[in-house]
């Protein structure tokens, strides 16, 4: 009995793992796939370090905070793609109506696609850092965790935008206005000490502008206090995790009761 109750949910984990790939826009294609989570990450850095070094006194600073920035826009465009891919095949239906099975296959899909993420992130990090020839192996590991926490968070992100786009015509509409404004507002490229105090203060309501700013600080001699800042960020991805939870729920009592979501203009 229990060999087959783990035959069953292997062959389950085996077909939403496949599902979950299909999700990948460069999926199916090696090409596609190298220049997606390789060649697009490196650029990624490279656009944000040409602009933020001219706003900042070190250039390692602004690497790392690149790097974050980098992985939360990568993950953010991934996550988004699971739900535009329900939306595009005509099986957003069936997510909202059957919330059990479904909810479980989007949470599996969410962490095959993110940590495909994080490892690109961590590999064209190190492939950065061995290009720029900055010595930075023992910081690796403090480097791996703001990344895997910018992973989560633009997958969160990323998620949020998509379900807020179901109530437009456009699915995108709201995961394009996060993909301009988070490279602007997150201190990724501008140092959020430039802003006003007071906005400054209201942006660290995401979860990105605290990221930034440990990345900011691995540089320095008191590069241990970047760990002081996951505990914000672990508090503000449970609040936005659950902004998304109860938006999902909203579209889905809007799928029961008009038999649509799409395009409602909200």
């Amino acid at each position: 009995m229990i060999r087959e109750r783990c035959a069953c949910c292997a062959q389950a984990l085996s077909s939403y793992t496949r599902i979950a790939l299909t999700s990948l826009q460069s999926w199916g294609s090696p090409h596609a796939f190298v220049v997606q989570f390789l060649i697009e990450p490196l650029l990624t850095y490279l656009f944000f370090y040409c602009f933020g070094i001219q706003l900042s006194d070190s250039s390692l600073s602004v690497l790392t905070a690149a790097f974050v920035g980098s992985a939360w826009i990568l993950a953010l465009q991934c996550s988004a793609n699971i739900v535009a891919f329900d939306r595009f095949n005509g099986t957003m239906s069936l997510l909202t109506l059957s919330p059990r099975r479904s909810t479980a296959l989007f949470i599996w899909r969410a962490i095959v696609i993110s940590s495909i993420c994080f490892l690109s992130s961590l590999v064209t990090a190190g492939i950065s850092l061995w290009l720029t020839g900055f010595e930075m192996l023992s910081l690796l590991p403090l480097l791996g965790l703001l990344l895997f926490f910018a992973t989560v968070g633009g997958s969160v992100f990323g998620a949020l935008g998509s379900v807020a786009g179901l109530f437009f015509s456009d699915g995108f509409a709201v995961t394009n206005i996060f993909l301009i404004l988070f490279p602007l507002i997150g201190g990724s490229v501008v140092p959020l000490v430039y802003f006003p105090a007071v906005v400054a203060k209201v942006l660290h309501i995401l979860p990105l502008c605290w990221l930034t700013d440990a990345a900011r600080s691995l540089w320095s001699s008191q590069s241990s206090d970047a760990v002081l800042y996951v505990w914000p960020v672990v508090a503000l991805l449970a609040f936005w995790i659950a902004a998304t939870i109860l938006l999902w729920r909203l579209s889905a009592r809007v799928q029961r009761n008009t038999g649509h979501i799409e395009g409602m203009g909200i």
